[in-house]
């Protein structure tokens, strides 16, 4: 199959070097790679010493380097590098070309479309979802006449899937509300099996949480003592028979860490200090810095991200400021796994970001990581952690969502990975057809005993700009050896 590239873009790193996004595509696949000019002269150097090859490639520059006549000279200069050789057989076909633009490795895997009978649900965008006893639950969404849903629907995982609607005794209490966060806590705390979290409208902004117990298949309203839990909570996790609730990327209330003694701040750490080595051992330094981050301080500044912890045994919640620095953006995904939420892309001032940070969430705590190579920058895209074999393969699954393509904004390839081990980005390639590419969809992992990931819902935007709501479900195997 013909590969065909393109280098247009660009970006200078701290002042201090310029990379350049390599454009790919190969039939209907498509990614990108990030290069340095040294690196592309690494490359030449190689294919010289190994294939005796004559590619044209200018000198490196030890001042100059980031003017804009030099950077703009270099991008066709590469181009002209690169497009040479794909006009050569030997040397496209060359493991050191295939490694220097990702194109071997890639998690391949097969999808399968669900079709389901019964009470099937409305086309949605923004639905909540998770997994209990081998069903796929589904919670609200807005429908295609942008009403925001309360609905729950569950779907068996058998072979011949069955969707049907759960009533919950007090439903008709929760009215129309936007759903911030729905998610399983079964064996968490006392078998209850999910918490909501929303708000009544846009102007109001008033943060609830809606309880569900399936025991008994009764729900009610919580209420918690202590801080007031934020009026914009963007994601929740489990941590500790704790919830650890995220308020918005952006201007938040005054910190109540100074509420917090210096014994409740020692026991806390000590009693994760375990964490801090973990992370640190997969390669992610305290002193990285962050690629083009306007980041900021959420210790001393006003404008800063809180975590609202809810004691589930005390019922009891106190708000603290979360440490570290986070690029200030909206339209991320958060997957959350054992001590760590990851949080990835976003846009801010309709700019794109391929950003990956970590949340240590015992020491409330921010971390960027820095990938050994880089991929799409995404908005209003979907993720899901993969675990295989006891946690020794972690994959952050990042699927669809709208990314900057040849100077225009479009959907973009349905799903690509991060190997959280070994630090870098892997294509995830497909040999079956897969569903229509989308963003506001759901993406789950289907069980921890399989590697599998379910699709749900979501918009499709065709070539003709119109949107289609749609309530399919798909179903990812991937092939991890």
């Amino acid at each position: 199959m013909e590969l065909a590239l393109d280098i247009s873009h660009y970006r200078t790193i701290d002042k201090s070097y310029t990379e350049y996004k390599i454009d790919l595509k190969r039939g209907s696949e498509t990614w990108c790679v990030w290069k340095r000019f040294s690196q592309f002269h690494s490359l030449s150097k190689l294919l010289k010493k190994n294939y005796r090859s004559k590619l044209p490639m200018p000198k490196k520059k030890s001042f100059g380097k980031l003017k804009q006549q030099v950077i703009l000279a270099r991008v066709s200069s590469l181009n002209k590098f690169m497009t040479a050789i794909l006009k050569d057989e030997k040397l496209k076909s060359t493991d050191e070309f295939g490694e220097f633009i990702e194109l071997g490795k890639p998690l391949k895997g097969t999808w399968r479309e669900r079709i389901c009978t019964g009470e099937v649900p409305t086309p949605r965008v923004y639905p909540q979802t998770f997994i209990h006893n081998r069903h796929l639950y589904v919670f609200g969404g807005q429908d295609p006449e942008q009403n925001w849903l309360t609905d729950l629907y569950t779907l068996s995982m058998d072979e011949q899937p069955t969707w049907e609607t759960v009533t919950i005794e007090g439903m008709d209490e929760v009215g129309e509300q936007k759903a911030h966060t729905i998610f399983s806590s079964v064996g968490v705390y006392a078998k209850k099996c999910f918490y909501y979290f929303g708000c009544y409208d846009e102007i109001e902004h008033e943060t609830k949480t809606w309880k569900i117990d399936f025991a008994n298949g009764k729900g009610q309203w919580c209420s918690w003592e202590g801080n007031k839990i934020s009026r914009r909570i963007v994601s929740a996790a489990f941590h500790n028979e704790k919830i650890i609730l995220i308020s918005n990327f952006g201007p938040g209330s005054k910190s109540n860490n100074d509420n917090e003694s210096e014994e409740e701040i020692q026991s806390r750490t000590n009693s994760l200090s375990l964490v801090r080595g973990t992370l640190e051992n997969k390669g992610i330094s305290k002193n990285r810095s962050s690629i083009s981050r306007n980041s900021i301080n959420t210790t001393n500044n006003p404008d800063q991200i809180n975590a609202f912890v809810i004691d589930l045994s005390t019922k009891k919640c106190k708000q603290y400021s979360i440490r570290g620095s986070l690029l200030t953006r909206n339209l991320c995904s958060f997957a959350s796994l054992n001590e760590y939420m990851y949080i990835f892309g976003g846009e801010e001032n309709e700019e794109f970001s391929d950003n990956l940070d970590v949340l240590k969430l015992g020491l409330l705590e921010f971390e960027n990581i820095n990938p050994k190579n880089y991929f799409e920058e995404l908005s209003r895209h979907s993720s899901a952690i993969l675990a295989k074999g006891m946690g020794r393969s972690i994959f952050l699954i990042i699927s669809g969502g709208y990314a900057e393509k040849n100077n225009q904004t479009q959907l973009d390839q349905l799903m690509f990975c991060f190997d959280i081990h070994q630090m870098k980005y892997y294509r995830v390639l497909a040999n079956e057809e897969g569903p229509l590419i989308r963003f506001g969809h759901s993406i789950i992992n289907s069980s921890n005993k399989d590697d599998k990931i379910l699709i749900f819902g979501g918009i499709h935007l065709n070539n003709e700009k119109k949107f289609t709501y749609l309530n399919d479900v798909w179903e990812f195997t991937f092939h991890i050896k």
